[in-house]
């Protein structure tokens, strides 16, 4: 039998074993995390980790200049990690028509035409869904909406779909629930709004995680504000970019979620790129590279907080899990801001291990550890030391204790300023770990 522990520590959080970890940064956006570069900020100074590409110009990925691609030795040239994969982005829908709908009903009819700009003004909860190609979908922000399905079982093969705010660019829309695309789903934007894991699938495996991303190909979350009560993205998305979001995963208690897991970012596939983003949660890991022995399984993350004060850790780089022999190519965490508190009794181990890729680097990070967390170089050395492969974990990464308070969210802002869904209370840790 396990004890299931949800308590709110006004001004404290609790370790995995109960000890008083660190404050809760508050809600208050804009400003710098502590450390670092803010999410949204401007890059760190230096080199990248892992080198640019060839001939050292920028190449600024169409929708986010701020991710500069010949930061990613993979996108222009092989390596150590294979064959080249250059970043693909994905297409913006192009529209001849304009609707504007305040129910599912109409929402449904208008997303089912080709070249349709749906602007929704309306709240309701229940589930709407895009079947047709060239759908752009505007949530004003009084808008408030269940979950969004984007390919449908009739038509599963739907592309270019963007759901946005009125303003490109920055978070400026309305809130929908889960967000779920289907296999064979091609070329799909999120812009500016805010999700909160709603789903009313009706299956508690399938409820209270903001993205369930099928096997998609290329899909960009730009400007997000994201919390769930349990998984914040669960898929195997491939040429996969998040910039300037923020995610807030495990909102809820195991026994209100459904179930013990509350990931942060879990993917199969690739590429996957994470740059000026936050993910932070109350348990389980930040982020979880799965191999599956698919083409182009690379992994880079740049000016990104973690956060993980209670349970689990910060990163699995390419972990199979026993799904196989499989080895994931490539994982770069360069210029990174690490918050964490762990203790030996939760027996997750490293910090951040990559034991099934073939190539990695963490450089550049600055890591702020309580209780067993990373907290020393010799640790990093000592956890990359036992992996086959190309893997430099030694270069430029700084050490701390946990500061009084996290940093304040920056970029699109404050994620558990959203309501969960069905009345769920938000905690921010648990408190002890899972059986």
């Amino acid at each position: 039998m396990r004890i299931i522990l949800g308590v709110l520590v006004l001004g404290s959080v609790l370790g995995c074993d109960g000890s008083t970890a660190v404050a809760d940064g508050g809600s208050a956006a804009g400003g710098s995390a502590a450390g670092g570069s803010a999410a949204g900020g401007s890059a760190a100074g230096g080199s990248a980790a892992g080198g640019s590409a060839a001939g050292g110009s920028a190449l600024p990925y169409l929708l986010y200049p701020g991710l500069d691609l010949a930061r990613i030795p993979w996108h222009s040239a092989a390596g150590p990690w294979g064959a080249s994969v250059p970043l693909q982005a994905p297409a913006p829908p192009a529209t001849t028509r304009s609707v504007t709908v305040t129910s599912p009903a109409e929402f449904n009819t208008a997303a089912g035409m080709s070249g349709t700009l749906v602007r929704v003004t309306g709240t309701w909860s229940t589930g709407v869904a895009v079947s047709a190609n060239d759908v752009d979908v505007v949530l004003e922000p009084q808008a408030a909406i269940g979950s969004l399905e984007i390919g449908t079982f009739s038509n599963p093969v739907v592309t270019r779909v963007r759901v946005r705010g009125p303003l490109s660019g920055q978070r400026s829309g309305g809130r929908l629930g889960q967000l779920r695309l289907r296999d064979g789903v091609t070329d799909v934007i999120v812009d500016g709004v805010d999700l909160n894991g709603a789903s009313n699938f009706g299956n508690p495996a399938e409820d209270n995680q903001a993205f369930r991303v099928a096997n998609v190909n290329r899909l960009a979350v730009l400007n997000v504000r994201a919390i769930a009560a349990g998984f914040i993205w669960l898929g195997g998305g491939r040429h996969v970019v998040i910039a300037n979001s923020n995610f807030y995963h495990g909102g809820a208690t195991r026994m209100a979620a459904g179930y013990v897991e509350g990931w942060g970012v879990r993917n199969t596939g690739g590429p996957l790129t994470i740059v000026d983003s936050r993910i932070q949660g109350t348990r389980y890991h930040n982020l979880r590279a799965q191999s599956v022995g698919s083409p182009g399984e690379l992994l880079y993350v740049t000016r990104t907080t973690f956060v993980a004060m209670a349970e689990g850790r910060t990163a699995w780089l390419w972990n199979n899990l026993g799904n196989g022999a499989f080895r994931g190519a490539g994982a770069i965490l360069e210029d990174n801001d690490v918050y964490s508190y762990s203790a030996t009794s939760c027996n997750f181990g490293a910090e951040i291990t990559a034991p099934d890729v073939a190539y990695s680097r963490v450089r550049n990070n600055r890591f702020f550890g309580g209780g067993t967390a990373v907290n020393s170089q010799a640790q990093l050395t000592s956890t990359s030391a036992g992996y086959a492969g190309d893997h430099d974990w030694s270069v430029g990464n700084t050490f701390a204790a946990l500061p009084a308070q996290l940093p304040p969210w920056t970029g699109p802002g404050d994620p558990t300023l959203i309501p969960l869904p069905g009345a769920l209370m938000r905690i921010t840790g648990e408190g002890i770990c899972p059986a």
